[in-house]
């Protein structure tokens, strides 16, 4: 695999990020909470190491714009684009890094859920859905301390997840639903460390995530460790 497409996967592992919660503090019900027309932008830093007979080590910022096109039956339909792309180290040439730059500017998609998160179709990419970065949630409200499983399918595996709620944090004046979530279960991913989400009570959305997420493809591992702030 060459190492654009390395990159833009890692880069779409990333890619969305609309989970959402409602509910009072003694239960809280997680749901995608959005109306048509709402925008969010995402501050997105990305460390990829990238196996092989050499290891790289490739940084990368940018960030992730999305927009509700529709909320319609239920479904949340997000137009996804990416701005203002830097990458570096890894002894990549700026000529190779710029093309990554340039392709992930022009690099747009669609991305839909229902009300629990749940991916119903994507045109980004199969590194969106991950499990981490989107969650999707149960039925009944939750309170702190309880955890749930879910799976998904990357790259055509599937992939277990669980995931906790460890509690409400405030972040920036904003109060926040604390999850975190953990491989238990895949062919080709796995997490060192528990991934984390801070998602926003009042709008659903969220406000922080970070992680690791180790990727095996090809007979190459590829590690990823990102971190997303909204603006």
């Amino acid at each position: 695999m060459g190492t654009t497409k390395h990159i833009l996967m890692g880069v779409l592992v990333l890619a969305s990020y609309n989970s959402g919660a409602t509910g009072a503090r003694e239960g809280t019900l997680l749901r995608v909470n959005a109306q048509k027309g709402d925008q969010f932008r995402y501050d997105c830093t990305i460390a990829m190491k990238i196996g092989g007979p050499t290891v790289r080590t490739l940084n990368m910022s940018f960030q992730i714009i999305e927009t509700v096109s529709s909320t319609t039956n239920g479904k949340f339909a997000y137009e996804t684009s990416f701005d203002a792309a830097k990458v570096s180290g890894g002894g990549l040439p700026r000529s190779s890094a710029q093309q990554v730059e340039h392709q992930l500017g022009q690099t747009k998609g669609t991305v839909v859920r229902n009300s629990v998160g749940k991916i119903l179709s994507n045109t980004l990419g199969e590194g969106v859905g991950n499990g981490a970065s989107e969650i999707e949630f149960p039925a009944k409200p939750l309170a702190p301390g309880d955890k749930w499983a879910t799976s998904c399918a990357i790259q055509g595996f599937s992939v277990s997840w669980n995931h906790r709620f460890l509690g409400y944090e405030t972040i920036g004046g904003k109060q926040t639903a604390h999850l975190q979530s953990v491989v238990t279960q895949g062919k080709n991913l796995k997490t060192p460390q528990p991934c984390d989400s801070w998602i926003e009570i009042k709008s659903g959305r969220p406000i922080k995530q970070k992680g690791t997420i180790i990727a095996s493809e090809g007979g190459v591992q590829s590690t990823v460790s990102y971190s997303v702030n909204r603006k």
